[in-house]
């Protein structure tokens, strides 16, 4: 039906608690045209046959409840060694990372007094700092971890504008939507033995693991120019790839399926 209507343009930004909806035509049908729009978006039903056709990958719960618990336990622990002990700069962060359903741990450190290349050095020391850490926690620290995790999310949204930024995450973020995802991941974490944590992190996230790919992006600024122009010249090292041009290199790669 809304087809059949002249020019008609139906705007859904990135925005977390409002839905955008413009409309173009003659003078004469704009009304009948938002009356319709407006008719349909009161009376939508969801058809399960429609969430068949945007299953692009695998949604793991228990694999993204390890990332989550990895994250909450290194967070702080991160901050305190490369922010206050070492001091490498005013902005030093870790959180979790999702582009499209493709899960990860970001550092974010941005600093004048070291340059990207030694920051780099230091995240691989503090990752296997960590592993100590990892490896060394008591059984009633784990569950401890386990339940604070648990707890944020058992959380009740606080207003709309949260509880529309949840499930819009979920349509948007490029995996199979999963709007009782909290339920599900708090039943994973429950089942979570910290022997799994542990082979989740020597497997994906330990320095040299197999199945780790790192992305470093430095941004030199021009107190660091003496250490861009050395490092430019040092021989690339064994599976590592340098991307001076962003775009070949992204056309280089196979595509990987998303409903965006």
């Amino acid at each position: 039906m809304l087809a059949t209507l002249p020019k008609l343009s139906l705007l859904c930004p990135s925005c977390w608690s409002s839905l955008s909806c413009k409309v173009t035509g003659y003078n004469h049908k704009l009304r009948i045209l938002l009356e319709t729009i407006i008719d349909k978006i009161a009376k939508f039903e969801v058809k399960p046959d429609r969430f068949s056709v945007i299953k692009v990958h695998r949604d793991d719960f228990k694999l993204n409840v390890k990332l989550q618990l990895v994250a909450l336990i290194a967070e702080q622990a991160a901050f305190r060694q490369l922010r206050s002990v070492e001091q490498l700069g005013y902005i030093t962060l870790l959180r979790l990372r999702n582009d499209s359903g493709i899960h990860g741990l970001q550092f974010i450190i941005q600093s004048i007094v070291k340059d990207p290349g030694h920051i780099d050095t230091r995240v691989e020391a503090f990752l296997k700092m960590f592993e100590s850490k990892l490896y060394e926690m008591t059984k009633d620290d784990f569950k401890s971890n386990v339940n604070a995790l648990i707890n944020m999310k058992l959380e009740k949204h606080k207003n709309s504008s949260e509880e529309s930024q949840f499930y819009w995450t979920e349509i948007i973020s490029g995996r199979t939507p999963k709007f009782d995802r909290r339920e599900a991941e708090v039943d994973a974490l429950k089942k979570l033995t910290q022997q799994e944590l542990i082979y989740f992190f020597d497997e994906n996230i330990k320095v040299g693991a197999t199945r780790n790919i790192t992305l470093s992006v430095r941004v030199y600024g021009n107190q660091h120019l003496a250490e861009y122009n050395s490092q430019k010249s040092e021989a690339v090292q064994p599976n590592t790839v340098q991307i001076d041009d962003i775009f070949s290199f992204r056309r280089s790669r196979p595509l990987y399926a998303s409903v965006r």
